[in-house]
């Protein structure tokens, strides 16, 4: 670059006055100069504006070598004392380092975003549900925590450490799949491992009784009546939980719940059996080892699994085998197993 900088100089002996009586004012003028002639050849110059001070110092040295080396250029440069030359590099770095940016190519394409956080609604009391997303496939496949938050702090902890881990692994999100996960369904939840208050929204509904599936007012949870809102969809979680899951792309939904001391899959069904929901279910289950049954323990009112798969969305419930632990590595197995699967 020093070389093609001295060949335009050479051509130019008016651009270069006598070093030995340059001044300040003098030298930031050659300094001028020099950088207009480098921002009009672009293939002989690197970007200005990424250029540091301490580059544009290197490239000031390699400009007065060039020169010196030109002695129908410029007289010789050894004589010229060490204060000038420093004042005539001090200037040539203060004009590249001020040259305004090049314009952008029209043609440069904006890299996609790998990871978004965003605010699917809001809770009963005003608290934001977010959602974690991670990759840019348009197979969306979303796991949701803390549907009971309160009373299963594992699935909140556990929604939380899987966004967490594959934001610093994104290049583990297969490229067909845009990987979602619900931090917390049920902000309001009052922390209660095992017990029914932390079940139960703000506004005392349970958000796993208030789907569409065979909905009731009052359902059941063990041997507790827990009310299923006022009608299926009646609180704001449930409503922001169905519009984001069927907005577009979903191929597969799993709610963490708990607890079941094997671990548990239960494939979503509207009825009497499950319509596009066992193979989630069976993946998800064979990767991590839990058992994978239907639910049989009692009837389940307004579930949301059970909800989804009739809507032909396939969904499943998973006990996790612990209140508070999140049993990650058997987890990340299950989670890596449904992206696998799904992608195709």
């Amino acid at each position: 670059m020093a070389t093609a900088i001295a060949a335009t100089l050479a051509a130019q002996p008016t651009a270069t006055p006598d070093w030995a009586a340059t001044s300040t004012a003098q030298a930031h003028e050659v300094a001028t100069a020099i950088a207009a002639t480098l921002t009009a050849q672009p293939t002989s110059t690197p970007n200005l504006a990424a250029t540091s001070t301490a580059q544009a110092y290197e490239v000031a040295t390699a400009i007065a070598a060039t020169l010196t080396a030109q002695p129908t250029v410029t007289p010789n440069l050894a004589a010229t004392q060490s204060a000038q030359r420093w004042v005539l590099q001090t200037a040539v770095a203060a004009t590249l380092t001020a040259q305004p940016p090049p314009a952008a190519s029209a043609t440069a394409t904006a890299m996609p975003q790998v990871s978004r956080l965003q605010v699917i609604g809001t809770s009963a009391a005003g608290r934001p549900i977010e959602v974690v997303e991670i990759g840019n496939g348009d197979r969306r496949i979303i796991f949701v925590g803390g549907l009971h938050a309160g009373s299963a702090p594992s699935t909140a902890a556990l929604a939380q450490q899987a966004a967490d881990y594959f934001r610093s692994h994104s290049a583990a999100v297969p490229d067909a799949v845009k990987l979602a996960v619900v931090l917390n369904a049920n902000p309001d939840a009052v922390r209660a491992p095992g017990k029914l208050e932390g079940r139960l929204n703000a506004a005392g509904v349970d958000l796993n009784r208030n789907w569409d599936c065979e909905w009731q007012a009052q359902a059941k949870w063990r041997d507790h009546t827990v009310s299923g809102g006022s009608a299926p969809f009646s609180e704001m979680e449930t409503q922001a939980l169905l519009n984001y899951i069927t907005g577009g792309g979903a191929v597969a939904v799993i709610f963490w719940e708990a607890k079941m001391e094997t671990g548990q899959v239960s494939a979503g069904g509207c009825g009497e059996r499950s319509l596009v929901s066992q193979p989630l279910a069976d993946i998800y289950g064979g990767a991590t080892g839990y058992t994978v049954d239907p639910w049989a323990w009692y009837p389940v009112n307004g579930d949301a699994a059970n909800s989804l798969d009739k809507r032909g969305i396939p969904a499943a419930s998973v006990l996790l085998r612990d209140y508070e632990d999140t049993d990650w590595p058997l987890n990340l197995r299950g989670i890596l197993a449904v992206m696998e699967a799904y992608a195709r």
